[in-house]
């Protein structure tokens, strides 16, 4: 996967790495969190994408994103 490749490269040149979000529906969120979840679990990412379009498949509590 790209994702894989990219990150690598910025781990062997220093740098950290942070998934972010537009404007995706809640399959491109689950995507998103896949991949924001396995590179840096512990790191705070911007994938607040469902909550700004008000898409009820996804809820937002206390820092998680909780997928129905």
């Amino acid at each position: 996967l790209e994702f894989r490749r990219v990150l690598f490269r910025s781990r062997v040149g220093g740098i950290s790495v942070a998934i972010g979000s537009m404007m995706e529906g809640i399959g491109g969120l689950r995507a998103a969190t896949y991949v924001a979840s396995s590179i840096a679990p512990g790191s705070t990412h911007d994938l607040d994408a469902a909550w700004w379009s008000g898409d009820p498949g996804a809820v937002y509590d206390n820092g998680r994103i909780i997928f129905s």
